[in-house]
């Protein structure tokens, strides 16, 4: 459903990758646009440049609805929270305000998956996205995982597929995905959402304009997700990698297996195909197969797919083995759940470094992991204390000032045929711009130590 832009006054808030993004659509489609940003110009010195050169005007320091001019429509970032004076301002004003992702689905011309949750849609994205194109179908994986949606909706796809968050989904109307694919909901971000029960009302609107004929790919093995169940109007088609109780399971065999309502199973792949081998993983695998069956893909696509994709970087990524000892970038798990997760896929006795932002989460249960199963933890950033705090002294522990600290004094304590793993159970911007460069302040550190 396609929105009228020609000669309407529209602007873009946020002057990073989504709203550079939704500034350029604009301009393209006719709008008359600004763009803007509460941030100081020296902070968006390449983003005015590219704005200058297409002509399209560019405001930092925005503080106030009056110092923008009259509007209808206003397309929103993830990163700015709903209720911000200047969105309140906007809709008292009569402003449409939407968000890129829902800027995107108005002009997307090709079934759209989504897919969201706390943990795991950046896998759940990219594994659908390679089965589908090792099946021939012409696919763009985009969305929340780096292309902003409002890029590439317009192109000659057969599918498109978006990683899409909570932030995004706060800010759609219409959006309404051929197939939505939820994996789980754990507290996480609240320093955004006012509470656990915000977290998963902005997860559920991923399903708000769904009806019968449309898909709902939801992970059973989580109490929060599987309860959502009973108001979703699309069909429901349940993953569980615990038992056969959906309609993807694994089997005994350890073959992961899709069987839609009406036809025969379909073999995804073995267990042994996927490259990380945890049971989070295996429900990621199974989500992607189910869609994918749903979408038309056989057997042999599907294994092609599973055997052809590469976790996304800082994702368990192994960097050197030095000494003998084994160091693993684990970045991206930014939240406790994912932490903890991600350390039970290791067999080897190990060593973590961990800590950064804590974005209001309670750390106390990771720190019971740490007690159980870690040989000892460096801590790092703001929550090193807090975390510190709820160890209680149960293994040996080292506050670090930095991340090269940290790797220089694991690597000291650690010993052949053992692991240090950086899995921050945090966010980076303590002391990082993301978890990307945190991750690769570790690789460099870690390469550091080579003789």
């Amino acid at each position: 459903m396609e929105m009228a832009l020609t000669g309407r006054r529209a602007a873009a808030f946020g002057l990073g990758r989504s709203g550079l993004a939704s500034a350029r659509f604009l301009h393209a489609h006719g709008a008359e646009v600004t763009a803007f940003d509460e941030g100081p110009p020296e902070r968006f010195a390449e983003a005015l440049a590219e704005l200058d050169a297409l002509g399209i005007p560019g405001l930092t320091g925005v503080s106030g609805w009056s110092a923008l001019p009259q509007l209808d429509i206003l397309v929103v970032s993830p990163g700015v929270p709903v209720n911000h004076p200047l969105l309140q301002a906007a809709r008292q004003a009569g402003v449409e305000v939407i968000g890129e992702i829902e800027l995107a689905y108005r002009f997307c011309r090709a079934p759209l998956v989504a897919v969201t949750g706390t943990n795991g849609k950046g896998s759940t994205t990219t594994i659908l996205g390679s089965m589908l194109q090792a099946a021939g179908l012409r696919t763009v994986v985009a969305g929340n995982i780096g292309t902003p949606l409002v890029s590439v909706v317009e192109d000659d796809w057969q599918v498109v597929v978006a990683e899409v968050s909570s932030f995004q989904l706060e800010t759609v109307v219409h959006f309404r995905p051929w197939a939505a694919i939820l994996l789980n909901i754990t507290p996480d971000h609240l320093d955004r959402h006012a509470d656990f029960a915000s977290c998963v009302a902005a997860k559920q609107r991923l399903f708000m304009n769904q009806e019968s004929g449309d898909l709902a790919v939801l992970n059973l093995d989580d109490p929060v997700v599987a309860g959502l169940r009973p108001v979703v109007r699309a069909q429901v088609l349940g993953v569980s990698a615990r038992s056969a109780v959906g309609a993807g399971y694994v089997q005994e065999s350890g073959l992961l297996t899709v069987r839609l309502p009406g036809q025969e199973p379909v073999v995804v792949c073995e267990r042994s195909d996927l490259p990380l081998r945890a049971d989070h993983y295996v429900v990621d695998a199974l989500c992607a197969g189910v869609v994918a069956v749903a979408a038309g893909c056989d057997q042999v696509a599907m294994r092609a797919g599973i055997r052809s994709w590469r976790p996304a970087e800082h994702l368990l990524t192994e960097v050197a083995v030095i000494g003998g000892v084994r160091f693993i970038d684990d970045s991206k798990a930014t939240n406790p759940t994912a932490a903890s997760a991600d350390l039970d896929t290791l067999q080897e006795p190990f060593w973590v470094i961990a800590g950064g932002l804590n974005k209001g989460l309670d750390l106390s249960g990771f720190a019971d992991k740490l007690a159980a199963s870690a040989r000892g933890v460096f801590l790092i950033g703001e929550a090193a204390s807090e975390i510190a705090k709820h160890l209680g002294g149960r293994i040996p522990m080292t506050q670090c000032a930095n991340i090269e600290t940290a790797v220089q004094a694991a690597y000291a304590a650690a010993g052949p045929g053992e692991t240090v793993i950086l899995a921050p159970a945090c966010a980076s911007f303590d002391q990082f711009q993301s978890q990307a460069e945190r991750g690769e302040r570790f690789t460099a550190a870690v390469r550091a130590l080579q003789p």
